[in-house]
């Protein structure tokens, strides 16, 4: 009797744990989950502030968004802005640029990565033209910053050699 007992009183107690942390595994999904959802919605908000900037001809705050690698490749910051300018003195705008929902996020040790197809409208020598292009997101502070890679143009070979922290995992 006493070792039915003891049994028992293991097989509850075991029990128990087991519920607890089953529970608490439950709650750590549910929390990754609602961190990665947090991190999804700045990083929409983050690209459509980036998209809008490039509209309104706001090329300043537009650069802000920019990986730091790609904007160092680019040149001096004031030269780019210049050369934006420049580049639609013709008459020639961009009407409206859309967003996409983002693909799944790849989280890394030090980095949050993604891509989105972003759809631009533009007006060039009076015609109107629709550009389709994958972004590259990536956050080094767990998706509360978001610095942006246009692919266009460029293999990802290329784009690993000048960023080598990105994702195997990334297509585009």
């Amino acid at each position: 009797m006493k070792t039915l007992l003891s049994i028992t009183v293991f097989i509850l107690s075991t029990s128990n744990l087991l519920a607890q942390v089953k529970k608490e595994n439950i709650s750590s999904k549910k929390e990754a989950i609602s961190r990665q959802d947090n991190s999804l919605k700045k990083l929409a908000k983050q690209a459509t502030i980036m998209s809008n900037a490039f509209v309104q001809k706001d090329y300043d705050t537009f650069l802000n968004f920019l990986h730091p690698k790609i904007l160092q490749s680019l040149g001096e910051r004031r030269t780019i802005i210049q050369n934006l300018n420049e580049g639609f003195e013709s008459g020639d705008k961009v009407l409206e640029i859309f967003n996409e929902q983002p693909s799944e996020l790849i989280i890394g040790n030090k980095t949050y990565q993604c891509t989105f197809t972003q759809r631009l409208k533009m007006l060039i020598n009076q015609k109107g033209i629709s550009i389709n292009s994958t972004l590259i997101a990536i956050s080094y502070n767990k998706g509360k910053d978001w610095k942006f890679v246009n692919t266009s143009g460029s293999n990802i070979e290329d784009l690993r050699d000048l960023i080598p922290e990105l994702s195997m995992l990334l297509v585009f």
